[in-house]
């Protein structure tokens, strides 16, 4: 079977039988502008008559196409595809095609993979939004149409293995993609005519399949899905938004629970409240939605971390306490609307299409899910909407029918199998639930499994995966953890929900069982090894808030300015291991242990900001690799902590590891000071002066030791008075072979014999406890006394081991634990199983006092006095750099010392210091490393002489060289002033800026080229422009001129690169400011076209400039004989002498070299280049003329010197922010496909 393809005129249906064709591929788009096609569109009349033939109709749009008045469609992104997709929708319907048949939208050019990621696969995702990804097809070469099949644009046909792809021939090198319709084998061109149906030349297509997208056949037996209708406006604005601090993840539904009663007056509402509370959406069940906020911003809906990440609508008048059935009575309709939406935005913003459980949306996965899911997700708030009456199956339902197109069966969602298997699945076993497993997998993973219920070494293989993707330790056997994280999740049953006890016995064998219980009574939590069943306090969406994923440690003391919980964590990341290393850093928790943020000034809690390390040091410095906190402390207005200097290898003793205690101090956990020289016990050969824990009790400070991480020594003990710690004299508590006593000597005599790990010591309800780690397990032991008998008389718990916690150490006691209460004793345990699995749990334990408790937090009542005695004190310093030792900020994609604080993993402490250093030198405070900052801080480095020494990634950054000199010594970018007087005789004064890059040497001087910069009017300075250009190295100019003054920043002995071809011959003189009308934008794209130049008035407007271009025209061609004439486009183009502009070069140079050269349109004819040659020849009447060198004879039409290759001019503005480079992006709003097919 055959179809053609024809745009000229319409060719009778008759005809096209006659010729032996069975079908046409007809337009659903309109003409381009200055073109007449016959069949754009089809049209409903000329449609009928080729079905009343028998002819099958497949819809096609395109309305642009390369070298034509219209660029090609693909290339107007997202919007461009909403819009295309809504104008073939509505004239396919006008035609009469069905709603179930697809269009192909074209691709008519050959454009290679960065394009299709950066460009049209944009385009596509907005004809999904209006059409669904069923119904959109593709026409373009082979790899077009693999690249939209792997990303999952275009629909399927009903015939098996195929897709909606129209390939063509061209471009296609050969190559054929197996799963398209249909294949254009035959191309109309005017070197190779197609044949001829009723004197239209034609294209000729082969039909591949019976489902090949024609009118007729009904695809959808269940109907096609159709979109619901409502109004949408955005004619009510809420002020309440800001912008987005990350991509966006997820799409948020929420409950009003209140009674506004419609979607327009709860917009009202959102529009002016005092709780500042906004939603991007309100929806009613009228069919009436508001767009309040854009969803290009966020809003104030679920607080940070979750604001930036969500979009959020609201249903007006809905409550939480809703039940299913009010649901639909009350909003059915709008459900529906929400979930178009929902889909719509997901395709917009890159989101998955599909409704995510609690559980996905705890580890950050993203898609569509609710307000209750992102408290738990991000453990920020308390709201649980939209409530458990919500028919999430419905929902589902209809986001699953919107995102594919067709109506989807009532029970459409698939629930788990109803009961475990008896046993744990292993590879070899064959049971139907292997069957459920592995055609699950097939679901859920693509694993492409066959279904057959045999567990061989494949189906094992896509376990492990599968487990890998999830955390868990991925052993390729499936066991209650994996059954549930590979069936429950998405239906109410959260993925990590604690095994049961009566579950964990019915996998593991009786001696198995035996072996645990022998440790510790089997709990209610109990999990396979490596999955730990207790909460975790830091990790992805925990501890996001404050920029930190990944950590260990987390030693606890009680607040008591802040009323909260501080936790000090040792070597810690933000969001992926080895980024922002900090250690020692500290989080604020409440009393649940849910983050609230970290310390901020005024003894407030600062949420949501970037936690921060203590004080500013070097990793892996030739002194130390880190700093790691033992134990911190608050004795009277003073916070001390001690810590280990840490270098080599720690999980071995010294040598090669090295630890050398300090103790620092602060009055408001924010400003830390040294404490001065390292204290008299430790002197060499103790053997337990590092790894210390401490706490007060009454007069004194009790100090417990084991000597570093090597965990394999004792514990010894010290006090030492409260009102001299840490510097007082450290009294040991030894044996002296007949007593234990104060004051003894007890290096060789340790008060807790054994082999021990990290220690925490805390008087706790009027007890003393200690924990550690020692072989494998987490335990605690208590005395009523610190002089008690700690070997033999305490009473002893091993609250958690390593079979439940995999590779567990440093145990630290809560400020809230009690004694003698069933899980009263609170731990944060760490783990360490690789640079992915580093992270802190809560865990409880149960511990019995040995002697009466004292129950009571406050110091004042157990006995504990308050010191105020001053040490000496060390003057703050507020002017310090803020960032750690080597570090600056820099671009985005430079090395990892480099911090752009675009990447929106930066702690918040790096956008403050650098909006401080922004403001400070002049320059708008972004807090972000954009390109003004980059030119200020060049600026810097060329006036302080620094710039010839840089490396070139090191131009245009802010090290603590630049914080110094404009922080601290208060420089300035020095600001010129206008010129007293425009026209002076003298003439005016030209400063030397040397740095942006050039080419030795130069050609006869035949031209002055006169370029604008783009950047904006009167705003930007020619320090920004020769700045910008030094730091690039892809463009400049001999003179850069403002309205303040003249820089050279290239000699003119030597070729700058304003041009190409012409530049060996040429000088090049720059104005700061645009070529178009609009002088002072603020769009990131400037706004200004060649139509819409600079008029005449504008132009003089800037008189003291053209004063200067004026006299350095003057100048340079009294010093090279050129003479002062203007050059025309045709002047350029025939070779003549004179003074021109980069607009008359590009239209000149197709005649000057044989082709065009540029495509630049600065400066337009509006420019007033006689006046300016008039005042340049009033100069030049003053200037003595300098004895030239004799040029050589040379036609109008000779060739110009060899020209010497290099980067294209054109200075980027300086005001505007580029785009973040993808390498450092976690993810764009579209998504980005891998190299595949042989590009590279």
């Amino acid at each position: 079977m055959k179809v053609i393809d024809f745009s000229a005129r319409k060719i009778p249906p008759h005809q096209i039988t006659a010729a032996g064709y069975d079908g046409v591929i007809a337009y659903v788009s309109e003409s381009r502008p200055g073109s007449n096609f016959g069949t754009k569109p089809v049209g409903r009349q000329y449609a009928d008559a080729l079905r009343a033939e028998g002819l099958h109709i497949v819809s096609n749009f395109q309305y642009g196409k390369p070298g034509s008045s219209t660029p090609s469609d693909f290339t107007r992104g997202f919007e461009g595809g909403v819009a295309d997709a809504q104008t073939a929708l509505r004239l396919h319907g006008e035609a009469g095609g069905p709603d179930h048949a697809p269009i192909i939208f074209s691709i008519d050019e050959d454009i290679d993979l960065r394009t299709w990621n950066d460009i049209a696969v944009n385009w596509f995702h907005g004809i999904n939004s209006v059409l669904g990804v069923d119904r959109t097809g593709i026409y373009g070469h082979s790899r077009v149409c693999a690249w939209a099949i792997e990303d999952e644009v275009i629909g399927r046909s009903t015939t098996p293995g195929r897709t909606w792809a129209w390939q063509t021939r061209a471009w296609s090198q050969g190559e054929r993609e197996p799963s398209a319709v249909l294949f254009q084998a035959v191309i109309d061109t005017p070197s190779n005519p197609g044949p001829v149906v009723s004197g239209v030349h034609v294209d000729v297509n082969d039909v591949l399949a019976p489902d090949f997208g024609q009118w007729h056949l009904d695809r959808s037996p269940s109907g096609s899905a159709v979109p619901p209708k409502f109004d949408e406006s955005d004619e009510i604005r809420s002020p309440y938004s800001g912008p987005r601090l990350a991509d966006v993840l997820w799409f948020v539904l929420h409950t009003e629970d209140g009674d506004s009663g419609s979607a327009r007056n709860l917009a009202r509402y959102l529009s002016n409240n005092d709780r500042q509370v906004s939603y991007h959406y309100t929806v009613d069940n009228d069919g009436h939605v508001y767009d309040v906020v854009d969803p290009a911003l966020r809003a104030n809906s679920v607080f940070e971390p979750g604001n930036s990440r969500s979009i959020n609508l609201a249903f007006a008048g809905s409550k939480a306490n809703w039940s299913r059935q009010t649901w639909f009575d009350r909003m059915q309709r709008g459900m529906d609307i929400a979930a178009y939406i929902a889909v719509r935005d997901a395709r917009r913003y890159g989101l998955r299409p599909q409704v995510i459980s609690r559980a996905q949306a705890d580890r950050w996965e993203s898609g569509i899910t609710d307000h209750g899911a992102i408290v738990e997700a991000t453990h920020v708030g308390d709201h649980t909407d939209v409530g458990p009456g919500f028919p999430w199956d419905y929902f589902i339902r209809k986001v699953d029918e919107y995102a594919s197109g067709r109506v989807q069966p009532a029970d459409i969602a698939v629930r788990p199998p109803s009961t475990l298997p008896a046993a744990p699945l292993v590879p070899g076993a064959v049971d139907p639930h292997v069957t459920s497993v592995q055609r699950r997998l097939n679901d859920r993973t693509h694993a492409g499994l066959l279904v057959d219920g045999e567990f061989g070494d494949i189906t094992r293989r896509a376990v492990a995966k599968f487990q890998k993707s999830r955390g868990l330790t991925g052993s390729g056997e499936v066991g209650p953890t994996t059954w549930k994280e590979l069936f429950w999740d998405g239906f109410g049953g959260a993925a990590r929900e604690v095994v049961s006890a009566a579950d964990f016995h019915s996998f593991v064998t009786p001696e198995t069982a035996k072996a645990v219980e022998e440790t510790q009574t089997v709990r209610e939590a109990a999990v396979p090894l490596g999955a730990a069943p207790y909460r975790m306090v830091t990790g992805p969406g925990i501890t996001s808030s404050v920029h930190m994923e990944l950590a260990d440690l987390g030693i606890m003391r009680w607040d008591p300015d802040r009323r909260a919980i501080a936790a000090m964590f040792g070597d810690n990341f933000s969001f992926s291991w080895g980024q922002d290393w900090q250690s020692p850093s500290i989080v604020m928790y409440d009393e649940n242990f849910n983050v609230l943020g970290i310390p901020g000034q005024g003894n407030r809690i600062a949420a949501n900001q970037g936690r921060r390390q203590l004080w500013p040091y070097g990793h892996n410095n030739p002194d130390y690799d880190t700093v790691l906190p033992c134990d911190f402390i608050k004795v009277g207005d003073w916070w001390y902590v001690a810590v280990m200097l840490s270098k080599g290898k720690l999980d071995v003793e010294y040598p090669p590891a090295q630890f050398v205690t300090e103790f620092w101090r602060s009055r408001d956990l924010l400003n830390w000071q040294w404490t001065g020289p390292y204290l008299d016990h430790r002197v060499p050969g103790h053997p337990g002066n590092t790894m210390l824990t401490f706490d007060q009790i009454g007069d004194y400070v009790y100090i417990f030791g084991t000597g570093g991480l090597a965990r394999t020594k004792p514990v010894w003990m010290w006090r030492n008075k409260a009102s001299e710690f840490p510097h007082g004299f450290w009294e040991p508590w030894g044996w002296d072979g007949s007593r234990w006593d104060w004051g003894i000597p007890n290096e060789r005599t340790p008060m807790l014999q054994g082999a021990y790990g990290e220690l925490c010591f805390r008087y706790v309800d009027g007890n003393c406890v200690l924990s550690y780690l020692e072989g494998g397990r987490m335990t605690a032991r208590t005395v009523k006394f610190p002089e008690d008998n700690w070997q033999d008389g305490a009473n002893v718990v091993d609250y958690v081991t390593a079979w439940e916690i995999q590779n567990l150490y440093g145990g630290y006691i809560a400020p809230s634990s009690h004694l003698n209460e069933p899980g009263g004793m609170k731990f944060f345990v760490s783990q360490w199983i690789d640079k992915w699995n580093y992270r802190v749990y809560l865990v409880e334990g149960t511990l019995f006092a040995k002697g009466p408790l004292a129950r009571t937090l406050d110091a004042e009542a157990l006995g504990i006095p308050t010191f105020d005695k001053e040490l000496s004190v060390i003057e703050e310093d507020d002017d310090r750099f803020p960032l750690p030792s080597g570090h600056y900020w820099g671009p985005l994609d430079g090395p990892d010392e480099s911090w752009s604080n675009l990447a929106g993993t930066e702690p918040q402490y790096s956008l403050d210091g650098l909006a401080r250093w922004q403001k400070a030198i002049g320059i708008d405070d972004s807090g972000v490393h954009d390109d003004a900052t980059k030119e200020a801080a060049a600026h810097l480095q060329y006036v302080m002489g620094w710039m010839p020494s840089l490396p070139g990634g090191l131009r245009g950054v802010v090290r603590e060289q630049e914080w110094d000199k404009v922080i601290r010594d208060g420089w300035r970018i020095p600001v010129p002033a206008k010129p007293a007087a425009v026209g002076s005789p003298a003439g005016y004064d030209i400063g030397w800026y040397p740095g942006p890059g050039y080419t030795p040497g130069h050609g006869d001087y035949l031209r002055i080229y006169l370029h604008t910069t783009e950047n904006q009017d009167w705003i930007s300075k020619a320090e920004d422009v020769a700045a910008g250009q030094a730091i690039r190295q892809d463009g400049s100019y001999h003179y850069v001129i403002d309205d303040y003054h003249i820089i050279n920043t290239v000699p003119v002995a030597d070729t700058a690169w304003g041009l190409h071809l012409d530049n060996p011959v040429s000088v090049q003189i720059a104005m700061v400011g645009t070529s178009g009308e609009v002088g002072c934008w603020q769009a990131k794209k400037n706004p200004n076209v060649e139509t819409a130049p600079k008029t005449e008035a504008q132009w003089l407007a800037h008189a003291a400039m053209l004063d200067m271009v004026a006299y350095t025209i003057a100048k340079v061609a009294t010093e090279h004989d050129i003479p002062l004439r203007w050059c025309d486009i045709d002047d350029v183009g025939a070779n003549r002498r004179g003074v021109s502009s980069h607009y008359n070069y590009s239209y000149g140079s197709a005649a000057l070299h044989g082709a065009k050269d540029t495509s630049h349109w600065d400066v337009p004819p509006t420019f007033p280049a006689d006046a300016v040659l008039a005042l340049a020849k009033k100069y030049a009447s003053g200037m003595e003329r300098k004895s030239a060198a004799p040029r050589r004879k040379r036609t109008e039409k000779a060739a110009p010197a060899k020209a010497v290759k290099n980067p294209a001019k054109k200075a980027t503005p300086a005001k505007v922010v580029k785009k973040t480079p993808p390498a450092r992006v976690a993810k764009k709003a579209a998504p980005k496909r891998v190299v595949r097919r042989g590009e590279t």
